[in-house]
């Protein structure tokens, strides 16, 4: 068995998705080779601006003989009584392509049946190869494909290349409408243009020593990160090295070479942050600190060439990010010139959602919403107030207007410039927090405040004119709203009325006549997004379906219980009293007597009970100090001392028994044990 090797060359292919794009082929190709019964060895994956390829180990020349069996009707349905054949023998034979007479019989423990089997030769793999790789590159996770030339064929770029080898065989194929040959093509100003690769085990080697490329991503990737820990070791400061700016550097490159720059230093008169954008985002350069984390006018660079003359490379690399800095200079100084609030006005020119108004409708919202809530936030309301008004002022400056990731973060160093307090400056700066998965929260009470209020203004505002998300269509990023507002309450703890907080909101909104179900809707939203947010996490399942709902009402408290319950499963009394918890469920269930009033301690007569009945009385006062206090774990942990008792009640006492009066107390008291234990969660729905 020889190696094979699948390479698609290609235009320039996205850097942001080459990662993605090369990974997912390599799966691709693997996983139909095997599920179409080719014997296959391990895997090899590469890509490079201009290629996808991937060379696979040990691959069988065509796929695995197979023994086809199958199993016909019945052979009481195959013959009449005459013992004539069936329509139903007769077309079973047809559908196997034999005669009737090349039928055998198999016998089960249902019965005797007709039987056929047959051997079928695996189909040599020059044969199914190329519909496999069709196959695997129309399905790979491309977000729009294009058309180039006359093709009807979409791609993510036009293909310009294809090589196909099996050991040193061509595989002859022909795919959007480019036939495979032995020819791959190096770095486009190194090395040799066109390369004859002679079999498929030499394709790195031959890439890299006649091509001046190095096809592994990873490879490319190490070779960047080894020589920017060299550098930061020969200049004694420290580069930061973002792995998303690192993996789109390392899909523009085939040849890596790392070279070092700097700018004019007046330039770090601007907030860092300006600095990194123009750096990571526009020239994909990395910036310096120096070992007291103060950011420097030095960058390093990934170039594509190797040249004689670093120098000409590292000024033309200067040449390039002056006047972008310089551009970033004159905004942050048109910026500054006026007031942040001066922007305000110009707010109301720009729409947030066509029946919810304009930004400065929504700002004007927040500030309301947000005082309402200040005190439950530990946030002063004159703060909250200040702070909301001026969160959103920097979309309308020429700096956002250029970095639009700078949003939030202008207007915080803007309104620092103005004189405003610290609090609201750092407040605006974090108003858009958390941004993605894993962002941190606002940091202040204030900032906490303002986001919570904005988050559930979007929220409820887009809720009620039926632009709720459905399926994977969220348009207004309502998902990840929905997290931050569950978030911010919790990681903050923030006793809120989630409920109460949404209706507040909607009063908010006197244009809209919102459904009478809206914040039912809202909070069951909530509640999905609560239950993924844990599931990501790592919680499992059947712990958060513990914990009853409680209409959401108060995401923190649900927070409390979840906690408690996923602790609880520690426990080594956990077992046991699931188990025990779902055996009074049932005994309730099914039990005619239906009283959850007071049992009497009159009518406990045997020893078992009234151990339990003693147990619940001594632990109550403690159960209930915990449970005021919210110590829910501690709570749980104290539970658990039931555990004996409660299995020694179950082996001596039957529930059901002749004397009505005795039955109903003894109900009673699994009603009792039942709510101690249901307080927190319901642990008879916890799979151990």
């Amino acid at each position: 068995m020889e190696s094979l090797l699948i390479e698609v060359g290609t235009e320039e292919l996205p850097p942001k998705s080459l990662k993605k794009l090369y990974l997912a082929f390599s799966d691709n190709i693997t996983q139909l080779l095997t599920k179409n019964g080719v014997q296959i060895g391990e895997s090899i994956a590469y890509a490079t601006p201009r290629r996808l390829s991937v060379v696979i180990k040990n691959v069988a020349e065509k796929q695995n003989d197979r023994i086809d069996e199958r199993k016909g009707p019945s052979t009481a349905h195959a013959y009449d009584e005459k013992g004539e054949p069936t329509q139903a023998a007769a077309g079973f034979a047809r559908s196997c392509g034999v005669d009737l007479s090349e039928l055998s019989t198999t016998k089960s423990s249902e019965g005797e049946w007709l039987y056929h089997s047959q051997k079928i030769e695996g189909v040599a793999l020059n044969e199914i190869l190329p519909g496999l790789i069709l196959e695997a590159l129309k399905t790979l996770p491309v977000a729009k494909k294009m058309r180039w030339s006359d093709k009807k064929d979409e791609f993510v770029r036009p293909i310009q290349w294809l090589v196909i080898l099996h050991g040193d065989r061509l595989v002859p194929a022909t795919l959007m409408g480019i036939s495979s040959n032995n020819v791959t093509r190096g770095h486009r100003f190194h090395g040799q243009r066109e390369i004859v690769i002679p079999s498929a085990k030499l394709y790195e080697e031959e890439l890299r020593v006649n091509g001046c490329v190095f096809p592994s991503f990873e490879e490319r990737k190490r070779r960047v990160s080894d020589g920017i820990r060299q550098m930061t070791g020969r200049i004694n400061a420290k580069i930061e090295l973002d792995d998303n700016l690192l993996d789109e550097v390392v899909g523009l490159v085939e040849w890596p070479t790392l070279v070092m720059g700097s700018f004019d230093k007046h330039f770090l008169s601007l907030p860092d942050e300006v600095l990194i954008s123009s750096m990571q985002k526009h020239q994909k350069y990395f910036p310096v600190r120096s070992n007291e984390d103060i950011l420097t006018n030095d960058f390093v660079t990934v170039c594509n060439i190797e040249s004689k003359d670093p120098d000409i490379v590292r000024q033309g690399n200067e040449r390039v990010i002056r006047p972008r800095l310089a551009d970033a200079e004159f905004f942050f100084q048109t910026d500054t010139s006026k007031p942040l609030e001066s922007h305000q006005e110009y707010l109301g020119r720009m729409t947030f959602q066509k029946k919810l108004g304009t930004l400065l409708d929504k700002t004007k919202r927040v500030t309301v919403i947000a005082s309402e809530i200040s005190e439950l936030c530990d946030a002063k309301q004159i703060d909250t107030n200040r702070a909301a008004q001026l969160a959103r002022c920097d979309l309308i400056s020429e700096m956002v207007g250029e970095f639009p990731d700078l949003q939030g973060v202008m207007g915080g160093y803007y309104a620092e410039k103005d004189g405003e307090n610290p609090e609201v400056c750092l407040a605006i700066k974090e108003f858009y927090h958390p941004r993605f998965s894993g962002d941190t929260i606002p940091s202040t009470p204030t900032g906490r405040c303002i986001t919570l209020a904005d988050k559930i203004d979007s929220i409820v505002g887009l809720f009620g004119v039926g632009l709720a998300p459905t399926g994977d269509k969220d348009f207004y990023a309502l998902r990840r709203a929905a997290v931050g507002v569950f978030r911010i309450i919790v990681e903050s703890n923030i006793e809120i009325d989630l409920q109460n907080l949404i209706l507040i909101t909607a009063k908010q909104f006197n244009n809209i006549s919102f459904p009478d179900k809206i914040a039912v809707d809202i909070l069951t939203f909530i509640d999905d997004r609560m239950r993924a947010y844990y599931l990501d996490a790592g919680l499992a399942i059947d712990t958060f379906n513990s914990v009853p709902s409680l209409k959401i009402i108060s995401p923190l408290e649900k927070d409390r219980r979840i906690k408690a319950a996923n602790e609880y499963r520690e426990l080594p009394e956990a077992l046991s009293l699931s188990a025990a918890n779902k055996r009074i469920s049932n005994i309730l269930k099914k039990s005619v007597e239906k009283s959850r009033g007071a049992w009497n301690e009159k009518l406990l007569i045997d020893d078992s009970e009234k151990k339990l009945a003693e147990k619940i009385n001594s632990l109550r006062p403690q159960l209930e100090t915990l449970f005021h206090e919210r110590k829910y774990v501690e709570y749980m942990k104290k539970l658990a001392e039931l555990n004996d008792t409660v299995n020694i009640f179950f082996e001596g006492v039957m529930i059901i028994c002749e004397e009505k009066d005795i039955q109903q107390n003894r109900v009673a008291l699994l009603y009792d044990l039942q709510d101690l234990f249901g307080k927190i969660a319901d642990i008879g729905k916890i799979q151990l």
